[in-house]
């Protein structure tokens, strides 16, 4: 096998160099390829064939079988392959200890001398790499000095070079005078190692040692400068402005320098607004950073990223850049309402639809329906006000729809402040018209109730009815009013009341005018209550009746009633007598009967004395003295509040004066009103 340089051959396995440098077979080819000179030693090389990283360190040692030593044996350990794979100290001792290992596979041969006796085997060290991890760079120097300049007096001399410790290198020429190293390594870090052991021996057999120590040192390897530009702008920047809209920004670190070239870039997102503000980038290994789907960050702040570079030292550098992004200048959205629609009664609501377009945010929305005002009259664009349901969302829902043509206005705003409107059309059609249907049920109350509420809601029509109204039969009393504007409603409420029995009309009409009718009748009866009430006139107004005193009179007639009364006011009107007003009290929990009452009440002394009471009676007996009255101007008459004169079957009695009224072609009772001073008969 030839040298390097072709300066000498390194012998193959099976083979051994001989002092002419030529390489002659081995008498004998075993495993270890043990050949002897003279009789041979017998001895092994102990230790392990393979190793796998990170293991840094691998003993290999001679071991003599059976009882055979050496003592006055050299030993040399020779790299044959694998050079720069491992490190030892000396090669000059029994026990080789190989350090700083690295993956390959080294080949070596131990020789052992003991004069003219020579051995030697060879054995293969097999280093694996490590499971995971990288392989760390390797720089190589080839010094070009050599150094020579041995002598003897006599001019003949032989030489032989021996590596004493330092990383594992190959002698291609041990025994010339110039040995050429080629293949020296260096690591990551500065060290430096030592090849020694030049020794010369003249014919006679003198010998002289010189050692020379070859210091490998690195290149100057200064740490790489990130630079970090927007791509097309070779300027390095530390803050980006960009406005929207913006579909990708392209941040290029090839500006970045290094002495030996940048070995890998890495970019990494740093701020703090990551759940806030999000955006979407790919290529965080390359010198190319491109960021996509941008969101304006002034309400937050800028998006930072930072940069890293690295040489193929490991020498690392950074920078950062902040990217404010700032809002597109404002337009106005663009909204769209919906097409136009038509719907088919029974059906009398609709969904809308909007959508809309915007540079930014839409912050609100509203669905109108569109009004136009003429004079004082404020009149909806359609048949009917519609009830909106989720009007401030972009889908709503519209009902309470009949027959006709409605305009909905959907309007909506940015976070700009900008709004913009757009229209649709809802045509509510019906195939066939059916009239109306007035529904009502007759109802009863029993007096002393003054309120009466007639139902007519569940009047229907196939578009909806548009108009109620209610109308009183021509002999229904006049002092049974509408309240309010019930008389134009589904409900009406009645005051006034009086006992009989009442008939009304209820009237409905459709869109199309289309109408119905129905009767319903309304029963007023005289309860208990009503019937055995007590009527009190006092000489004060109304108003002047606070709770104070009605609470207190209410106690004690309770009292006295061994019952629980409740009272109730009307105001009536100014009576023509002592221009007094009407008070009622009615029990509306236990009916005493009036006979009952009074023989009861007339045993309350201190009432009757408190409250000036004139009398207590029943109608039939009571009397009221004008001495008494002007004496006693508080309480000015006590009396039933119905009047229950026959009046001999010609008349009627009068609730309010107490007196009969005669029918046509008959009068009072002439001498009982001489005497009694009121119309009874």
């Amino acid at each position: 096998m030839v040298g390097v340089k072709g300066l000498n051959c390194i012998c193959s396995e099976g083979f051994i160099r001989s002092k002419s440098g030529d390489c002659i077979l081995l008498s004998k080819t075993a495993e270890e390829n043990v050949v002897p000179s003279q009789p041979s030693f017998n001895f092994s090389i102990e230790g392990p064939s393979v190793v796998q990283l990170p293991q840094n360190s691998v003993l290999l040692k001679v071991v003599f079988n059976g009882t055979q030593t050496c003592i006055n044996c050299t030993f040399y350990w020779e790299v044959l392959e694998g050079v720069g794979f491992a490190t030892s100290d000396t090669y000059t001792k029994p026990v080789l200890k190989l350090v700083d290992l690295r993956e390959g596979t080294i080949r070596l041969r131990i020789t052992l001398k003991n004069g003219t006796l020579v051995a030697f085997r060879d054995t293969l060290l097999k280093i694996l790499p490590k499971k995971q991890g990288n392989k760390a760079p390797i720089a190589v120097i080839r010094p070009t000095r050599y150094f020579i300049g041995s002598s003897d007096d006599s001019g003949e001399l032989e030489f032989e070079w021996k590596m004493l410790n330092g990383p594992a290198v190959l002698l291609p020429a041990m025994n010339t005078a110039i040995m050429r190293l080629d293949g020296l390594l260096i690591g990551n870090y500065t060290f430096q190692y030592v090849l020694s052991g030049l020794t010369v021996r003249d014919k006679e057999g003198a010998t002289s040692n010189q050692n020379v120590d070859v210091i490998v040192n690195p290149k100057r390897d200064d740490p790489p400068k990130a630079h970090i530009n927007e791509c097309g702008d070779s300027s390095p920047i530390s803050t980006i402005d960009v406005r929207l809209p913006r579909e990708t920004l392209l941040l290029c670190a090839n500006q970045s320098t290094d002495d030996y070239g940048i070995e890998s870039y890495n970019w990494f997102r740093v701020d703090n607004f990551t759940s806030q503000l999000s955006l979407d980038y790919s290529g965080s290994t390359t010198s190319v950073l491109a960021i996509t789907n941008l969101q304006t960050n002034e309400k937050f702040g800028p998006y930072v990223f930072r940069l890293e570079v690295k040489d193929k030292s490991g020498n690392k550098d950074s920078t950062n850049v902040s990217i404010l992004v700032n809002k597109a200048v404002n337009q106005k959205p663009r909204p769209d309402a919906g097409g136009n629609q038509t719907i088919e009664l029974p059906q009398n609501s609709i969904v809308l639809n909007g959508n809309v377009k915007d540079d930014g945010e839409i912050s609100s929305y509203m669905w109108y329906q569109i009004r136009y005002k003429y004079f004082l009259l404020i009149l909806f664009y359609g048949p009917s006000e519609a009830i909106f349901v989720n009007r401030d969302k972009s889908k709503c829902t519209v009902s309470g729809l009949i027959e006709g043509l409605y305009q909905f206005r959907f309007n909506v705003t940015d976070d700009g402040g900008l709004s913009a409107v757009d229209d649709t059309f809802v045509a509510v059609i019906r195939s066939k018209n059916e009239p109306p249907v007035a529904k009502a049920s007759n109802i009863t109350v029993t007096l002393p109730a003054n309120l009466a509420i007639l139902n007519g809601s569940s009047s229907f029509d196939d578009a909806g009815i548009v108009r109620y109204l209610w109308i009183p039969n021509d002999d229904v009393p006049a002092c049974i009013t509408f309240l309010g504007d019930s008389v134009s409603n589904p409900i009406a409420y009645l005051h006034g009341i009086v006992p009989g029995v009442f008939l009304f009309t209820l009237k409905v009409w459709d869109q199309s005018e289309e109408q119905n009718s129905t009767v319903v009748s309304l029963t007023v009866l005289q309860g208990d209550e009503h019937l055995n009430s007590v009527e009190m006139f006092i000489n004060q107004a109304i108003f002047d009746m606070t709770y104070r005193l009605r609470t207190k009179l209410e106690k004690s007639l309770s009292a006295a009633l061994v019952t629980k009364v409740f009272f109730f006011m009307k105001l009536t009107g100014t009576n023509a007598l002592e221009n007094s007003d009407e008070v009622i009290k009615t029990s509306v929990w236990n009916t005493v009967s009036a006979n009952k009452a009074v023989e009861f009440l007339r045993a309350e002394s201190n009432m009757i004395s408190e409250f000036q009471i004139v009398s207590i009676n029943t109608l039939c007996k009571m009397r009221v003295s004008t001495r008494i009255l002007e004496n006693h101007r508080n309480l000015i008459k006590l009396n039933f509040s119905d009047c229950f004169l026959d009046c001999s079957g010609h008349g009627v009695c009068s609730n309010f004066t107490k007196e009969c009224l005669c029918n046509r072609y008959w009068m009072s009772n002439i001498i009982a009103y001489l005497i009694n001073g009121t119309k009874r008969d």
